[in-house]
């Protein structure tokens, strides 16, 4: 989850090598939809992991269990 300013992070996080067995089964949607898609891609989620709060506020307004790993500023490729 993320705007046209999060593109470069992104690739950063795509490209872990620890989530290289997982690409099938994680969604990336940064950049391409407006607050209210992002809210509906909730809709029929099994699960949300994520590094920043808005997206576990998201998740609980539609019944979705979260984990938000925060690290105080939230940087994505540290996460």
């Amino acid at each position: 989850i993320g705007g046209t300013a999060d593109l470069a992070e992104l690739s950063l996080i795509q490209n872990m090598e620890a989530l290289k067995n997982f690409q099938t089964r994680i969604s990336y949607v940064v950049g391409s939809l407006s607050l209210a898609e992002t809210f509906d891609r909730f809709n029929g989620a099994i699960l949300f992991i994520g590094h920043d709060s808005m997206g576990g506020h998201m998740a609980a307004l539609n019944s979705v269990p979260s984990i938000t790993l925060s690290l105080g500023t939230v940087r994505p490729h540290e996460t």
